[in-house]
């Protein structure tokens, strides 16, 4: 996963999606991410009616935010991925945002 860089505008919305794998590396379909943000001063995640989530910038300030998505398994144990958000000064409009993609690790 690489992290990014947005000049996101206040109110940008950016699309969050995960992909989530097992231990041999096979995409497992259907596993709910549930997702998190280290800063909601700055960015807020939002569940859509589609049942996708967008993180979405609340706050100009410039800052890094990471954002988690974490898979639960049936019998307990977790993975989690990771994205880190680097925001400019949010001056630029919605037509640069890009799709920003969680690929959640082996499970733990």
């Amino acid at each position: 996963m690489t992290d990014s860089t947005f000049d996101l505008g206040t109110f940008t919305q950016v699309p969050i999606s995960a992909i989530a794998t097992d231990a041999a590396g096979n995409v497992v379909s259907g596993a709910k991410t549930v997702y998190s943000t280290s800063d909601s001063t700055v960015v807020t995640l939002q569940d859509q009616p589609d049942g996708t989530t967008v993180a979405v910038r609340v706050s100009s300030a410039a800052g890094t935010v990471t954002v988690t998505g974490t898979v639960t398994n049936a019998d307990g144990t977790s993975a989690s991925g990771s994205l880190t958000l680097t925001l400019g000064s949010g001056t630029t409009g919605a037509g640069n945002v890009a799709n920003v993609e969680l690929v959640a690790g082996i499970p733990s």
